[in-house]
């Protein structure tokens, strides 16, 4: 599949046809937010980003919707800062590794 996805500082999200270079779909994000990173699952199945506001996104690449958003607060781990690494597990799908301008390395399991 010629498709080639990017992340913008614009807050959106761009699916490319990487031949012809034509549009194919487009979601914008928070306009707050920056997103600076991406990674697929090892399936195609499921796309994270991060961005400025130290959320990870998970979008359904079936139905192009938000699936998941994970952030610390209270109870929970996360990024207090920018992420501007992610990656799937390439052995696990569920497992997602992410770093950011906090100086942290975070490991999610997306169950």
């Amino acid at each position: 599949m010629n498709v080639l996805v990017t992340v913008q500082a614009d807050v959106s999200v761009k699916h490319w046809h990487a031949t012809s270079w034509k549009c194919l779909h487009s979601r914008l994000d928070d306009p707050e937010n920056h997103l600076y990173c991406l990674d697929y699952n090892y399936e195609g199945t499921l796309l994270g980003v991060g961005g400025k506001d130290g959320k990870i996104r998970i979008y359904d690449e079936t139905t192009k919707s938000l699936s998941l958003t994970m952030h610390g607060n209270g109870d929970f781990c996360g990024h207090s800062n920018r992420i501007f690494s992610m990656k799937f597990n390439p052995l696990d799908s569920n497992i997602i590794v992410s770093g950011g301008w906090d100086n942290v390395l975070q490991v999610d399991d997306l169950r």
